[in-house]
């Protein structure tokens, strides 16, 4: 994973696909943990959208009923192989 440019005024930047697909991934990671916890991240933000989302990444297609697990693991696999 390539480092992220800090800037201590006005945050970090994200200038690369690398790392705007790694920051994607993250952030479905913690919708679905937050779902699979019964909370709600906003009102488009449910299991099938971010699903699908991830189905982007990896080709497969999630069910939002009894795949949400699986796609936390797909999600954590992925981001290992990018980091290694």
């Amino acid at each position: 994973m390539s480092k992220v440019p800090h800037n201590t005024d006005e945050g970090f930047a994200l200038t690369t696909p690398a790392q705007i697909d790694t920051f994607r991934l993250a952030t479905i990671k913690m919708g679905l943990k937050a779902l699979q916890h019964g909370m709600v991240i906003t009102r488009g933000a449910n299991a099938k959208y971010l699903l699908s989302c991830l189905s982007q990444y990896t080709g497969k297609k999630y069910s939002p009923r009894k795949d949400v697990q699986q796609g936390i693991a797909d999600i954590e696999e992925i981001m290992r192989k990018v980091t290694s």
